[in-house]
């Protein structure tokens, strides 16, 4: 029968456009080589390059940091304490023994300064009594057998007449303060009634 196709047809038309598509994909096909990948070395994040367009790895090459430039240590100035500072001491001194003290400064070619301490620590075992003298106070026996009505010793110079001088002393505050302690330890009215007793005992007389 001239329509019909027969088993071996049918398979021979399945086959045929099998065998071309096969025959096409087995077909070369032109495609570009890749380039050439550059050698590159790695080692963390660290790269170097070679100049040729590589890169080599920065291998035992150490990061230096750089350290602050030393600045020298600036000395602190010293600062005087307190108690150290420079202070004045007013003093003033009877003309009697203002003139004593001239005379005492233009032969030892002292300071006034050094004549205040040296009058006071050369007279300082005698003080105690040099102030009560000065006072007009008198020892108290060591029995007493009578009441004794109290009374209050006022300051008493010398000569209540005589004439005063003022000096300003450069000392310090701590020995402005010792001067002080050492008046009302003693018993003094006042300072400068206790260093006109050291100076009336230290100077040589006129």
């Amino acid at each position: 029968m001239a329509g019909k196709m027969t088993m071996a047809e049918k398979l021979a038309s399945r086959v045929q456009p099998l065998a071309e598509e096969t025959a096409a994909e087995a077909a070369p096909v032109d495609v570009d080589p890749p380039a050439a990948a550059e050698p590159r070395v790695e080692q963390g994040d660290a790269t170097i390059s070679t100049g040729g367009g590589s890169e080599l790895a920065k291998k035992d090459v150490p990061t230096q940091k750089r350290k602050p430039a030393a600045t020298a240590a600036v000395p602190e100035r010293a600062t005087p304490t307190s108690v150290s500072a420079p202070a004045q001491l007013i003093l003033e001194l009877p003309e009697s023994v203002n003139r004593r003290l001239a005379s005492y400064r233009a032969k030892t070619r002292k300071s006034h300064a050094f004549v205040l301490l040296k009058a006071v620590e050369s007279t300082y075992d005698r003080l105690p009594q040099l102030v009560k003298t000065a006072l007009g106070e008198e020892d108290e026996p060591t029995i007493q057998l009578f009441e004794r009505s109290a009374r209050t010793a006022s300051p008493v110079r010398a000569e209540d007449d005589e004439p005063t001088f003022t000096h300003s002393i450069r000392t310090t505050i701590n020995n402005r303060k010792a001067l002080s302690a050492l008046a009302e330890e003693l018993g003094a009215p006042s300072r400068n009634f206790l260093l006109v007793q050291a100076y009336n005992a230290f100077l040589p007389g006129e």
